[in-house]
C-alpha cells in the first residue's frame, strides 16, 4: 500500500531567489525506511516539509507538482490527518514550547483529549523504557542538545504516527547522543514508514530499506541498499549499533 505519491515537487521561497525543482516521480509504500540523500541545498529538507504538509500550510511561497498522502492531495489535508505524520527537525531548540519536560511530552497528548491519568501512564512507561525518569521535572532550558533531541522524539512517538519524518536528527549531537538516538529510532520503526536525512550512515545500515538520491539537477534517483556509501562520516561509536 503507497503511503506517498510524489511527482514533479517544485516550490520557490516568498522573497527569495531560491527556488528547488525536483524532476521525477517516486512512491513510498508502506513500512518503507527510504535514506534521502543529496547535495547541500538540493532541496531534502525542503521536500521533508511538504511531506509533512508544512508546505504550504506554514510555510508560505509557490508550490506545484503534486504529493499526495494515502491518494490525497497534502495541501487537502486537515490538522487531524497531520497528525498521522510525525517530523523532527535538525535543530533540538526548533521544536520545544514548554517550560519543563514533563509538560512537553505531555502537550500533544493534551491536545488530543487524553485523561491526566492516561498522559501520565504514557510517559511514565516511555521515560522507564529510556532511563529519561529524572529529567521528567527539569526545565527543558537544563537540558542537553542530546537530551532535546530524545524529548523532541519520544513526544513525536507518544502521538503514535503512521509516518516519521526525520531531518538529519543527530546533526547537533556528539557520537554517544547520537548512538541513543538512533536507538530509539531503530526500537520505533518496526511498523512505520519513515524517510530520514542522516548523514552519519553507519547508523541506518540495518534499518533502511532503499535510498533516493536527488542530484545537482534536481533529478530524484532511486537507489538500492548496495549503491550506497555507508561509510561516509562513520562515527566514533557507530560500532555499538552494528
Amino acid at each position: 500500500m503507497s503511503v506517498y505519491q510524489v511527482q514533479d515537487f517544485a516550490f520557490s521561497y516568498p522573497f527569495s531567489t531560491r527556488q528547488i525543482n525536483l524532476s521525477g516521480n517516486f512512491v513510498i509504500e508502506a513500512g518503507e525506511c527510504i535514506l534521502l540523500q543529496g547535495a547541500s541545498g538540493a532541496g531534502k529538507s525542503t521536500l521533508l516539509a511538504a511531506l509533512k504538509g508544512l508546505i504550504p500550510h506554514l510555510i508560505a511561497g509557490d508550490l506545484t507538482g503534486q504529493i499526495n498522502f494515502h491518494n490525497r492531495a497534502i495541501t487537502d489535508l486537515n490538522e487531524q490527518d497531520l497528525l498521522k505524520i510525525g517530523y523532527l527537525q535538525q535543530n533540538p531548540d526548533s521544536q520545544l514550547i514548554c517550560p519543563d519536560v514533563y509538560s512537553e511530552l505531555a502537550f500533544g497528548l493534551e491536545n488530543q483529549g487524553y485523561s491526566a491519568e492516561l498522559i501520565q501512564a504514557k510517559i511514565s512507561l516511555i521515560a522507564n523504557k529510556f532511563a529519561l525518569t529524572p529529567l521528567l521535572t527539569l526545565k527543558v532550558s537544563s537540558l542537553s542538545g542530546g537530551e532535546k533531541q530524545k524529548i523532541n522524539l519520544l513526544a513525536i512517538l507518544l502521538l503514535e504516527p503512521e509516518v516519521l519524518l526525520l531531518d538529519e536528527p543527530t546533526a547537533f549531537l556528539d557520537p554517544q547522543s547520537a548512538c541513543q538516538i538512533m536507538q530509539i529510532i531503530g526500537e520505533y520503526i518496526q511498523d512505520k514508514t519513515v524517510i530520514i536525512i542522516e548523514h552519519n550512515l553507519h547508523y541506518l545500515q540495518k534499518l533502511v530499506t532503499r535510498g533516493l538520491y536527488i542530484d545537482e539537477d534536481g533529478k530524484i534517483i532511486p537507489q538500492a541498499l548496495d549503491e550506497i556509501n555507508w561509510l561516509q562520516q562513520l562515527p566514533e561509536q557507530a560500532d555499538r549499533f552494528a
